[in-house]
């Protein structure tokens, strides 16, 4: 890590700890820092848990299926979508965990987290776990809890109020938080996970599909990996989408040559 890394990293330790999120102790477990770049030319704290997570039991609680919860949105008149903030941070981690977080910045010493984060195998599953135990299945059709989003739909206004405020009740009955920024209340058209739902159905956000459609052919086996996971999201809508994926999959067998000629464009 460069010098001027280091110091990034330390700011963002010393903000970390402030807020109790992290603590000092010394652990015969460390994992790497790793700080990625963002947009806006600032730098995201994150922890490379790859060699933590190959040795966590894996937790086997299941995640709804993503298909499943928009088929039930669909043609309802009111959506809100309640985004929690922070999600991860809001759980605390249990005590014998902790020490399994523990990371190292150079002349900081050891420290873990005293809440789950992110880059943790088992994060989602126990955040699922957690909404699914506020907001069970009884609530659908109208409440859907998938990850830290939860989506209210109903078909009347006043139907929407009442079961908007059960959401808000519950969260506020076990101490969670919403990002108000994020959040969209009492709408008759709502965009989710890349799709605009709304009471004539289902269907693809434009802009999150414009720049697939616009993209250059893949050039690497990474850039093909990308651009196969973006169509695969969208595979409901794709005419013959297996036919098409088909020449793609080929080209990402071991060995495979990597020849785009025109007939895979």
């Amino acid at each position: 890590m460069s010098p001027k890394m280091e110091e990034v990293a330390r700011a963002e330790v010393t903000k970390l700890a402030a807020e109790g999120f992290i603590e000092q102790l010394a652990s015969d477990w460390c994992s790497a820092p790793v700080l990625v770049k963002k947009q806006d030319g600032s730098y995201r704290f994150c922890i490379d848990y790859r060699d933590l997570n190959k040795v966590t039991i894996q937790d086997q609680y299941p995640i709804p299926n993503m298909n499943g919860i928009l088929d039930k949105l669909q043609k309802a008149r009111y959506l809100s979508e309640v985004d929690l903030k922070n999600a991860h941070d809001q759980i605390p981690m249990e005590v014998n965990s902790k020490k399994y977080t523990d990371f190292a910045i150079p002349r900081s010493g050891l420290w873990h987290y005293t809440r789950m984060t992110f880059g943790l195998c088992n994060a989602p599953r126990t955040f699922q776990r957690l909404i699914d135990s506020l907001f069970w299945p009884e609530f659908e059709p109208n409440i859907f809890g998938y990850l830290d989003y939860i989506i209210v739909a109903t078909d009347t206004f006043d139907e929407h109020l009442h079961w908007l405020e059960v959401v808000l009740s519950k969260l506020r009955e076990v101490g969670l938080s919403v990002n108000r920024k994020k959040c969209e209340f009492c709408c008759q058209r709502l965009t989710y996970l890349g799709f605009v739902l709304d009471a004539e159905g289902l269907r693809p956000d434009p802009e999150r599909v414009a720049p697939v459609l616009n993209c250059k052919p893949p050039r690497n086996l990474k850039e093909l990996r990308s651009f196969l996971g973006c169509i695969s999201w969208y595979s409901r809508f794709i005419h013959m989408e297996s036919s098409v994926k088909i020449p793609l999959l080929k080209l990402t067998k071991k060995n495979a040559p990597w020849l785009l000629g025109t007939g895979k464009k």
